[in-house]
């Protein structure tokens, strides 16, 4: 009895636990936020970080001479609950000319096995 008992949990936590690869966006649907710049100018977009649940908002640009990115610290916003998420401020500014893609991106920073949950992709066209 006592087996089929370990046996039964195992199958629900195996079956039951969500999988992190269909969290938030179904990639298949995703769409790539475009925007056209000029070298100097700048925009800001504001994304929710779930630290609080172990996740770091991460990006990744290519190439990383188009464009650069500094998070900018607001303190207008705390937390309401234990886990509630918080929004996250970046600023992009275009400092050379081409087109440059940045992909924001949730992971678990320690565990290299951690599928990567996709926030926003950005192409950016600095003219």
């Amino acid at each position: 009895m006592k087996n089929i008992l370990i046996f039964i949990l195992t199958l629900c936590t195996i079956h039951c636990t969500p999988s992190p690869h269909n969290a938030y966006q179904n990639i298949k649907t995703h769409k790539t936020m475009k925007k056209k710049l000029k070298i100097g100018e700048s925009f800001e977009i504001n994304l929710e970080e779930r630290g609080t649940s172990g996740l770091s908002l991460l990006y990744k640009v290519e190439p990383d001479n188009l464009i650069s990115i500094s998070t900018i610290q607001k303190n207008d916003e705390t937390p309401k609950n234990a886990g509630d998420s918080m929004l996250k401020h970046f600023k992009i500014t275009a400092i050379n000319k081409g087109i440059a893609k940045v992909r924001f991106y949730e992971t678990q920073r320690w565990d290299k096995n951690f599928p990567e949950i996709l926030k926003v992709d950005y192409e950016i066209t600095i003219q």
